[in-house]
């Protein structure tokens, strides 16, 4: 595979499985085919930023967000995906340093 071909790769891969040997590079449709995991997820379009003075997260998420399971082992309290209530649209965070 030539320098082009791998950047095309990568660009499409969401996953980088080490463990089994040999390691793949897998894209969200073949991490469900291959390893059966996350049948009902899907990828949307997210764009991020953060500023480490403030604190301050900026999401802005199109698309549809999937339903979720509460994990309250993770401190998960919502139905979003992650730690904390994300909303569609673009929105600020501020996370805690403590």
């Amino acid at each position: 595979m030539g320098p082009r071909e791998q950047r095309s790769a990568a660009a499409a891969t969401s996953f980088c499985v080490d463990t089994p040997a040999p390691a793949a590079l897998l894209n969200l449709e073949a991490w469900q085919e291959h390893y059966g995991f996350d049948a009902a997820s899907r990828q949307e379009k997210l764009e991020a930023s953060f500023d480490p003075e403030s604190l301050i997260l900026t999401l802005s998420i199109s698309g549809t967000m999937p339903a979720c399971v509460p994990v309250p082992e993770a401190g998960a309290a919502g139905t979003t995906p992650g730690p904390f209530e994300v909303k569609l649209g673009k929105h600020d965070y501020r996370l805690s340093n403590t």
